[in-house]
């Protein structure tokens, strides 16, 4: 995909956030804090947050089209978001990387993104279940300096639940924190349990 195109596509997809996303988020949510948008470079960078609902991916798409110029991605669960060919091309016309949940391939495709000036958001714990953050974020951070920005955003569950389809209102807020690289002699591990540390206790937030 030439740079013109991507452009194009990412403009378009900032566009939708702010329009359509920024119209969902007034009748959905009762009130909606976004913090530390000064935190947020204007260069590609993979933001990882905590993951409890669907309306993650809404919530952090629109709080980041408010202060990020760059195009912006989601890494799915390709068994999820990707179980059907229907479901695909929607999925990719929003913007979402097929992420399998297990091997490399994930990982090249975040880094592919990344050479094509493109940020990724990225859901460390793998699944709306919440748990540990997988080393695979670390395994990217390794790839050539790469920058990651934290992002802890709640009340998302309460917005809708895992396993309802039907919003409600609720109070939601979303806190970007500083960006953080890979450490000399840090593996990859000990590099996902420091951004879980930023995420889910350093920048926790009540909504």
């Amino acid at each position: 995909m030439n740079r013109p195109v991507i452009l194009i596509e990412g403009a378009m997809r900032r566009v939708w956030a702010l329009i359509v996303w920024r119209a969902a988020i007034v009748i959905w949510c009762r009130r909606i804090r976004v913090e530390g948008r000064s935190r947020v470079p204007n260069r590609p960078v993979v933001v990882v947050a905590n993951h409890s609902s669907h309306a993650d991916t809404v919530l952090l798409q629109y709080a980041l089209a408010t202060c990020h110029k760059k195009p912006v991605q989601v890494a799915g669960a390709e068994d999820y978001w990707f179980r059907n060919r229907l479901l695909g091309a929607f999925s990719r016309v929003l913007g979402v990387i097929a992420f399998p949940r297990t091997g490399e391939v994930g990982v090249h495709r975040v880094l592919r993104a990344l050479d094509r000036r493109i940020s990724v958001v990225l859901f460390p714990q793998g699944s709306r279940s919440g748990g540990r953050f997988r080393g695979g974020i670390g395994r990217i951070a390794g790839r050539g300096g790469i920058e990651v920005l934290p992002v802890h955003v709640a009340g998302a569950h309460e917005l809708l639940p895992k396993g309802t389809i039907r919003p409600r209102r609720a109070d939601v807020a979303v806190r970007f924190g500083e960006p953080v690289m890979l450490e000399p002699n840090e593996t990859p591990d000990a590099f996902a349990a420091r951004l879980e540390r930023i995420v889910l206790v350093d920048l926790e937030i009540a909504a």
